[in-house]
Formats: C-alpha cells, structure tokens, sequence
C-alpha cells in the first residue's frame, strides 16, 4: 500500500465500519469453520499488519504473523505475537506447519500469486484450512484499488483456478460485502468523469460510521449460510488437495 496509506492503517482497522465488519464476519467464518474451545496450537497470519487481527486469532492458537513491510510492525504489534518482518516466500522458514492460515486481503498484492499460494500450501498441515480474502470483481475497480497497489480483483472462477494450480482444494467460496456493490459503481461512474486526487481514506463521522457497520452486521447475518450471488470481497477457505 501507499506510504500515505499506510500510516492510516491501524487507526483504520481500529475505527472504520469496513475493517470493524469484516473483522466481525471472519470471526464468524472461523467459529463456523473450527469448534468451539479446540486448540489448534500455533496460527499463522500472512500478511499480518502490526498483529492487529491476533486478538481473534487467540480463540483457537497463538497467532504469529508474516508482515513484508516493517514499517506496520511496532513493538505492540509484536507484544501480541511473534512477526517475522521479511517476504512469504521461501526464506521464511518457521520450522513447523499450521492448522491454520489467515491471509486477509494479502493475495492480490502479491507479484507471483502462484507462489504465494503454493507456500502457503506447504505450511499447511493435512488436515488445515488457509483462510483468503479478496476484493473482488474486475468491474469494481477504483482508486481505492490504485491506493492500496492491488494487482487484481478476483472472482469466484478465477481464485478458484489460483487455488487448483496450487494444489488447493475449495471447501467454500463466497462474496460478501454485496450492498456496497452499487456504492462501488457510483465510485466509478463519478472517478470516469473527475479524476480522484485525494489519497486519504476517513473514518466516517461516529452515526454514519455506526449505520454502515449496521447494514454490513445485517447482510452478514442474514446470508451466513446462502451466500451471495456478488459482493465487493471474497472469501475463500482451501485446503491441501490430496495426492
């Protein structure tokens, strides 16, 4: 992401409806996913920020995290966990596998997604589940995506392919975030007719903020189990393909 992003981003993931919700709906994905209480030992977050998504990670393991950029990790990041600052690729060697791996909104940054996800294949144990999401959809692309040096957006075809190259099975792929679609296009119908030139990104004031965090609250709720035909983010969870 841009430097003037990145200095924004724990205050972002703290404060802003959409870090707040996705926040929430993964904790959901992951009690679906995992019983209640089992220990899954050590957990590995790819991508990993300042450690800022460990405090949920604490219900199944102890987190550790993967952060290529050093400048988002400080010593309270750390004191939630173990970083290692460097990229995921080969060097990193954390001398044992994970029942489970996070990597939130990390893949389309990556140069070689391949690489990324047949690493990440490799530190699975048999039995783990690698947890991904993505924005999602070409068609929605705008600055916001320029801002944070996306490579791409995905769809449930095209991860999926990402995933079988990898050797990764899908055990579920599903949008969400589907109200902000038509939000997204009126983004950009008005970015096609005045070019964006402010890099910031604000958090909402407190009962605009509150409403989004609500309506995003209420459509994960009420599509839990269904799903959604479109959505401006995807969720994937794989596995090792066996044989």
């Amino acid at each position: 992401m841009k430097e003037t992003y990145a200095r924004q981003y724990a205050a972002l993931y703290r404060g802003h409806w959409w870090w707040r919700s996705r926040e929430r709906f993964l904790a959901g994905v992951l009690r679906d996913l995992l019983p209640a209480g089992e220990e899954l030992g050590p957990v590995l977050d790819v991508g990993c920020g300042d450690g800022l998504f460990f405090p949920v990670l604490e219900a199944w393991g102890q987190p550790e995290g993967v952060e290529a950029d050093g400048a988002l990790v400080t010593d309270a990041g750390r004191a939630r966990g173990a970083i290692h600052v460097g990229p995921f690729d080969e060097g990193f060697r954390p001398g044992r596998r994970f029942r489970l791996i996070t990597a939130l909104d990390v893949l389309e940054h990556a140069a070689d997604e391949g690489a990324f996800l047949r690493r990440a294949r490799e530190l699975l144990t048999d039995d783990g589940l690698l947890v991904v999401t993505v924005p999602a959809l070409p068609w929605l692309w705008t600055h916001h995506d320029d801002l944070n040096l996306h490579r791409t957006r995905y769809t449930r075809a095209t991860l999926r392919a990402a995933a079988a190259a990898a050797g990764l099975e899908v055990r579920r792929l599903d949008y969400f975030f589907g109200w902000t679609v038509p939000m997204k296009l009126l983004v950009r119908l008005k970015e096609a007719l005045v070019a964006p030139k402010d890099d910031a990104v604000r958090i909402p004031v407190r009962p605009v903020n509150a409403l989004l965090e609500g309506l995003s609250a209420a459509e994960h709720a009420l599509t839990r189990r269904t799903g959604l035909p479109v959505g401006s983010s995807l969720l994937g969870v794989l596995t090792r393909r066996r044989g």
